[in-house]
């Protein structure tokens, strides 16, 4: 379902590249439509049309793209940032992999793809905005960075700014973000009007991430907020300051967050290269990847009797300088 949606949505990356187009409800129904048509029909069997369960499915797909490119597309409207590169490939025939130096010599090469990148090219600057879209319930988290379990958006990032794309241009971090793929239902026990609706459903569709501490990059991301943004996870206090639940930082820390990651990855290279490859699920709460893990009847971890690897709860402060001192 997530690939259908995806490939739908790098079909109309022209649609989204053209800011200034007026897109209305009616041409991007039309376009989800066909487009998602278009990418049912590259299978080769009738999977989508074995049954009235799976003809639900193409019905939901198309809902649930509706409203993803709708949202999309309102988002690039609303700031200054323009769609640069759909599904940008690290490795293969794309940019070179991403290289992670392991000490002694050794290298490790990370291939993947980046589902769209953003610049704002501003006063001999380039901002780059990263986004990953998400069907699941994963949001941006510095705790998980933190333990290592979400490193890829940060060395994506690190990967596009050092990647030569813009020569002579100095290439800074925007943001980098989650978007959830999704056909949010909103409740009010008030009447609603369809732009009350609206707004809710905007509010449900928020990414998640980190955006640079930089007033003009926070408005050529969303530039019709003055205090909560409905785009990006930023708020602002009534003295025009950010509020603590707002998710952003500065250029150095930025930095030192992508370097913490690299640094995170190499770690995980040179485990692999020993030869350690252990079952060592996390505990994080209620939250442990045991819930999910395909692989139980192969591991040999008993997640009744063996006890996970407990993370200690931080908080941003802490985490954030915990990170700038392993620079030092």
């Amino acid at each position: 379902q997530l690939q259908v949606i995806k490939k739908s949505l790098y079909g109309q990356s022209s649609s989204m590249k053209r800011k200034g187009e007026n897109a209305d409800e009616k041409i991007i129904e039309e376009i989800t439509q066909v487009s998602v048509e278009n990418e049912i029909s590259r299978f080769t069997s009738d999977v989508f049309l074995s049954s009235n369960t799976m003809k639900y499915l193409v019905k939901r797909l198309k809902t649930i793209s509706q409203k993803t490119i709708g949202t999309l597309i309102n988002h690039v409207k609303k700031g200054a940032f323009t769609p640069y590169a759909f599904e940008m490939t690290f490795g293969g025939s794309g940019l070179s992999p991403i290289v992670v130096d392991l000490g002694n010599g050794r290298k490790m090469f990370l291939t993947g793809k980046v589902d769209r990148v953003d610049i704002l090219d501003s006063d001999g600057n380039v901002y780059v905005k990263i986004i990953d879209y998400k069907s699941g319930s994963r949001s941006f988290n510095l705790q998980d960075i933190f333990y290592g379990l979400q490193l890829q958006l940060m060395i994506y990032l690190d990967a596009v700014i050092k990647s030569g794309l813009f020569q002579e241009k100095t290439v800074l971090p925007g943001g980098v973000f989650y978007f959830k793929i999704k056909n949010p239902i909103v409740k009010s026990i008030n009447r609603l009007t369809s732009e009350d609706i609206k707004n809710l459903i905007e509010k449900e569709l928020k990414m998640s991430g980190l955006v640079l501490m930089d007033e003009k990059v926070i408005h050529a991301l969303d530039s019709e907020f003055t205090k909560t943004s409905n785009v990006i996870p930023i708020s602002f206090k009534t003295d025009g300051s950010l509020t603590q639940t707002s998710s952003a930082a500065d250029e150095k820390t930025f930095s030192a967050i992508m370097d913490y990651c690299l640094k995170t990855a190499s770690l995980l290279g040179n485990e692999i290269i020993k030869g350690r490859v252990a079952p060592a699920p996390y505990s994080s709460g209620s939250k442990t990847p045991c819930n999910y893990c395909i692989y139980k009847s192969v591991c040999s971890f008993d997640s009744d009797t063996d006890s996970p690897r407990y993370l200690k709860a931080l908080k941003k402060d802490e985490i954030i300088e915990i990170i700038e001192k392993s620079e030092e």
